[in-house]
């Protein structure tokens, strides 16, 4: 029989070592054995990449995230993208992100459940959080897809998402959210993002074209990539013309 390979998160590798000196949980010596070797790996390979970042040549190299993928990490951050709307698009946003290296998880929605399942957090937890295909109506309301009669009726939601539905579980602690269509820069949906934990919220005030929408989210993580900061970065890209500067940025207040 051929052996599976089996993904652990590294959230729960830390819960279980956390677990291993608890005289409360009885892990098995095989499991404990497990978490032995797994922790050895993970320092051998942090070791190697931070190795490899303090030699001379990296001095020499412009500033840039993308360097510390070159001296060994798989990607520089992760991003989760919401596309509710047209399946291609999402697929040619992931692509635009990956070249800047950085990993991309994309969430097609086709079920209010599958969109509560993302922006309640119980499915996507990257530092970066892409909302496409989703656009507000004039009273905030979100359109949700129309299905079946049948799947319809085991929906939490149905027709449209009100504000006060999407805030009662909404959950992103931490997060920057980028919302990329129609009307989505709204204070009363802003707010929601904020009030939901996240640290930054961009959303347009407007209906930016489609187009527009792909050169504002390409912009903004080649300005992240280059190690500038959000704010700067929005700016840049709304200098260059009234499409790009429908995009308004909202940021948590700091304590």
């Amino acid at each position: 029989m051929a052996r599976k390979t089996v993904y652990v998160p590294d959230a729960l590798l830390a819960t279980f070592e956390a677990a291993n000196g608890d005289d409360a949980v009885n892990l098995s010596q095989v499991f404990q054995e497990f978490l032995r070797r797994t922790a050895e790996k993970i320092t051998a390979m942090n070791l190697a990449v931070q190795s490899a970042g303090a030699a001379p040549y990296w001095t020499t190299v412009r500033p840039s995230m993308v360097r510390s993928v070159q001296q060994g990490a798989s990607y520089w951050t992760s991003v989760d993208l919401v596309e509710m709307g047209d399946l291609s698009f999402g697929q040619a946003l992931r692509v635009a992100l990956e070249t800047m290296h950085i990993r991309v998880n994309l969430f097609s929605i086709g079920t209010p459940q599958h969109l509560m399942n993302v922006l309640g957090g119980a499915e996507a937890t990257a530092p970066y959080l892409v909302i496409s295909g989703v656009s507000a109506e004039e009273d905030g309301s979100i359109p949700l897809p129309e299905l079946a009669e049948p799947i319809a009726a085991l929906q939490p939601f149905n027709g449209r998402l009100s504000i006060d539905q999407l805030r009662s579980f909404l959950d992103v602690p931490g997060r920057t959210v980028v919302s990329l269509w129609g009307d989505m820069g709204r204070e009363d949906i802003a707010d929601a993002f904020l009030d939901a934990g996240c640290r930054a919220y961009i959303g347009p005030v407007g209906c930016p074209f489609r187009h527009s929408a792909m050169l504002f989210l390409t912009g903004l993580f080649y300005e992240l990539t280059q190690q500038r900061d959000i704010e700067a970065a929005v700016a840049k890209l709304a200098a260059i013309d009234t499409e790009l500067a429908m995009y308004r940025l909202r940021v948590a207040s700091r304590v």
